[in-house]
């Protein structure tokens, strides 16, 4: 034949060349070519964290935009602001899909970023990344006191002030 593909090679370049024999067993001295291998970097996703609601135990979906030329993506979910997600993650693995859900986060404040990931093992730079909240289910206050037009309640659970302040606003 006159042409041969090769499949599974790694990036870098190779030298190679192409020897014609006649039928007599016979060609000229092969001359070398540089040929040099580069895959495409994929896109960085994008994500989007939705859910059923975002109480503890229950359905909380990420989920993000289709990279064309990714085999798989993988996913970091840290608790914030406790960690790197690469290092400290709650949550990490790989998916072919592009969403995951998970019914198993305690209450807390996360973050979650995404690489895409093509078949010769490239990954795209990090996805933007999401904080979402999830919350316990039964949070009641202790004491309620309505006072000039304005709910006052106390919750007597341990967590910082701005995940106080973010409940207190999701909860009205």
């Amino acid at each position: 034949g006159t042409s041969h593909t090769f499949s599974g090679i790694a990036e870098g370049s190779y030298w190679a060349y192409v020897n014609a024999i006649n039928a007599a067993g016979a060609g000229p001295w092969p001359e070398w070519y540089k040929v040099t291998v580069k895959y495409a970097t994929p896109s960085d996703p994008i994500i989007k964290v939705s859910s059923v609601n975002n109480f503890e135990g229950n359905n909380v979906k990420i989920s993000w935009n289709a990279v064309s030329n990714a085999s798989y993506y993988n996913y970091y979910i840290a608790e914030y602001p406790e960690g790197y997600a690469y290092t400290t993650s709650t949550k990490k693995g790989n998916t072919k899909s592009t969403s995951i859900t998970f019914n198993d986060l305690k209450s807390g404040k996360y973050s979650v970023f995404i690489h895409a990931v093509t078949a010769m093992g490239k990954w795209s730079g990090q996805s933007n990344w999401q904080t979402f909240y999830v919350y316990a289910k039964d949070y009641i206050p202790t004491k309620t006191v309505v006072k000039d037009d304005h709910i006052y309640a106390l919750y007597d659970y341990e967590m910082s002030w701005t995940f106080a302040r973010d409940l207190c606003n999701d909860l009205g």
